[in-house]
């Protein structure tokens, strides 16, 4: 976040993803806090191409439509609906500003941090 009330975003997107090119044709999309227990969806979400496969079908029944073209995953802990304004060129990702259109929390439970990806080494630093 990049005010003090829940209003914009910024959202780092890598250059040449399906997610760019998705943002680049219908500049909405879902912030989606994951819990604890979704963890393994990491391997999928965050190591794997759009571009090379379906994630929407990988994910399976852990997935479901909401809106336009827009899914989430089961579980999650909250999630906030973005509209995408301008993007500021960051290297090899974008760095896009997001209006927060609204939010929903889900469910309680641990977030999946930073730290219990480094413990999983799904994150490498």
């Amino acid at each position: 976040p990049i005010s003090m009330k829940l209003k914009r975003f910024i959202v780092g997107v890598y250059k040449g993803t399906r997610t760019l090119s998705n943002l680049e044709k219908n500049p909405v999309g879902v912030l989606q806090y994951m819990a604890a227990d979704q963890w393994e969806h990491v391997k999928l979400l965050g190591k794997k191409s759009g571009n090379n496969v379906d994630k929407i079908s990988a994910l399976g029944a852990d997935v479901e439509h909401i809106t336009g073209g827009l899914y989430k995953l089961k579980g999650i802990l909250a999630l906030v609906h973005l509209r995408f304004l301008e993007r500021m060129d960051a290297g090899d990702h974008w760095a896009w500003v997001a209006h927060a259109e609204s939010y929903e929390n889900l469910r309680e439970a641990d977030a999946l941090t930073f730290s219990e990806l480094k413990r999983r080494k799904l994150i490498l630093v």
